[in-house]
């Protein structure tokens, strides 16, 4: 079967997810099925469908740098079912990619998340990236993540422990008020963070070449901005431009906010610390793909396609200049 859908969208995928998803959930066979063997089933056409665990394929070979970038499901699909999402549709495009340096060859893979909090709780980011952060022959040199954020691209530089937001599952694991406990802290299993998560990490991008990357129309920025509790237990916040005042300072959202952006970013910066790792994390927000104005009947349009297309090429780009800065 093949629709007339471009490679480039993100929203087939998602789509025949879900009815994989759905079909295993409905499913009625006339041998014994567990709740258990059930969820094992979703579970794995869940990974490997994202492209994760056996799928991330990086070659063993001496010589060769590896980049393991991320992206996410579309979002907010109640006002909009038709909504994709600019980072999936450029991770899409950029697995497998070969970017040739002057040192040598970038092997890109990338793995598609859910916008999910049941997904992350299950540690499935750390299962995705961990693997491929320890010692080894496809040993990572360098990662990213990636979301749709403003109308510009943002090189967020701190991620704050705090998760808050309802996510595609329908799930918000703190609602208001908003003050530091425990299920507002994110927490990975100690299997990979084996102490008491801080409460932010920093980014190590290549901010310099990343922001001499030409992105117009978008412009790029080096987002240091972030929230702050004034007092940890407490709901008074401020906003600080530059970052946490200490990294003591509880925190009430990143540079990326505090919904799943900024918690991939958060995990996947604390792998590398308790990995004892030097190599580029970090987060990138990049634009979102608007249909054309008053058009809200058809799946596409050629204004919906221009500004994906426009938006995945300059990922590219930003993502190969990460790639010719490793070190």
């Amino acid at each position: 079967m093949q629709g007339d859908l471009p490679d480039s969208d993100d929203r087939p995928l998602y789509w025949a997810r879900l009815q994989m998803t759905r079909a295993i959930q409905q499913f009625q066979p006339d041998f014994a099925l567990s709740d258990e063997q059930r969820a094992d089933l979703i579970w794995a056409v869940e990974v490997n469908s994202r492209g994760q665990g056996n799928e991330i394929r990086f070659p063993a070979s001496k010589g060769l740098e590896r980049m393991l970038i991320s992206g996410f499901d579309p979002f907010t699909l109640d006002p909009e079912p038709r909504r994709g999402n600019p980072s999936g549709a450029s991770i899409m495009a950029l697995d497998g990619t070969e970017v040739r340096t002057g040192d040598g060859v970038v092997f890109i893979e990338t793995v598609i998340l859910p916008v999910n909090w049941t997904e992350f709780d299950q540690g499935m980011v750390e299962e995705a990236f961990g693997p491929f952060m320890q010692e080894g022959m496809r040993q990572v040199d360098a990662t990213m993540t990636i979301s749709q954020g403003r109308n510009r691209f943002d090189v967020e530089a701190y991620n704050g422990r705090y998760r808050t937001g309802t996510s595609n599952d329908g799930i918000n694991p703190c609602p208001p008020p908003h003050f530091t406990r425990p299920e507002c802290q994110i927490t990975p299993s100690t299997d990979w963070v084996p102490f008491e998560p801080p409460q932010w990490t920093v980014s190590t991008q290549p901010v310099d070449a990343l922001l001499a990357t030409d992105t117009s129309p978008y412009d790029i920025i080096h987002n240091t901005q972030v929230t702050e509790f004034l007092v940890c237990g407490e709901t008074a916040t401020a906003s600080r431009p530059d970052g946490p005042t200490t990294f003591e300072h509880c925190a009430r959202s990143g540079g990326g906010g505090s919904y799943l952006s900024n918690e991939v970013a958060y995990r996947v910066t604390l792998l590398r610390d308790a990995l004892g790792l030097d190599i580029p994390a970090g987060h990138l927000h990049i634009p979102p793909m608007p249909f054309a104005s008053g058009q809200d009947t058809e799946i596409t349009d050629p204004v919906f396609e221009e500004n994906r297309q426009t938006v995945v090429d300059l990922t590219g780009d930003l993502a190969r200049a990460a790639a010719h800065a490793i070190e």
